[in-house]
Order: structure tokens, then C-alpha cells, then sequence
């Protein structure tokens, strides 16, 4: 899950928005004085980082339950070799229709 990280993927983030806004405000000196605008986008940062984390966790997640149902499956192939339940298809065929 290195891959994946956070903290990693916030850095860039905020790195891309930092030069973007630099270059807004060297084309516009104005906005920094504006109180009313949010040129930071803070909140579309802050979701960003929810989004990430709720797909880490939604690859988390099902990769475990994956592994879960794998493990689940060979227990139950390996019983079913064992107790013979696969040899039913070798002995007569009854005709439910009749």
C-alpha cells in the first residue's frame, strides 16, 4: 500500500496548487488582498484527502475480503475431497420430471 500513500499524494497536491497560486497572483495582485474569494481552495483540498483515504480503504477492504473468500473456497474444496461429496455425478441420474 506504499503505492498509495496520503501523505505523499497531499504533498504534490498542494505543491501543484501552491504554483498555481503563485502564477494567479503575479497575473492578478489584487486577489490577495480579497477577502471575500478562497483562491486557496481549502476545501476541495480537504475533500481530495477524504477521497483518497475512502479509496484506500474501499482497496483495503475488498482486498481482504478477496483473500477471506479465497481461503474460505480451498476449505471448502478440501472438504469436499476429503468427505467425497464430488462423487455424486458417477452414479445414476434420476429423471425429476417423471
Amino acid at each position: 500500500m506504499e503505492n498509495l500513500d496520503i501523505g505523499d499524494m497531499m504533498q504534490l497536491y498542494k505543491r501543484v496548487q501552491a504554483g498555481r497560486l503563485a502564477h494567479l497572483l503575479e497575473e492578478h495582485p489584487e486577489l490577495g488582498q480579497s477577502q471575500d474569494r478562497d483562491i486557496c481552495k481549502i476545501d476541495q483540498a480537504l475533500l481530495f484527502n477524504c477521497l483518497l483515504k475512502t479509496v484506500k480503504a474501499v482497496i483495503l477492504v475488498s482486498s481482504c475480503s478477496y483473500f477471506f473468500a479465497m481461503g474460505f473456497k480451498m476449505l471448502l474444496d478440501i472438504q469436499a475431497d476429503l468427505n467425497g461429496w464430488d462423487a455424486y455425478a458417477e452414479g445414476e441420474v434420476l429423471d425429476c420430471a417423471a
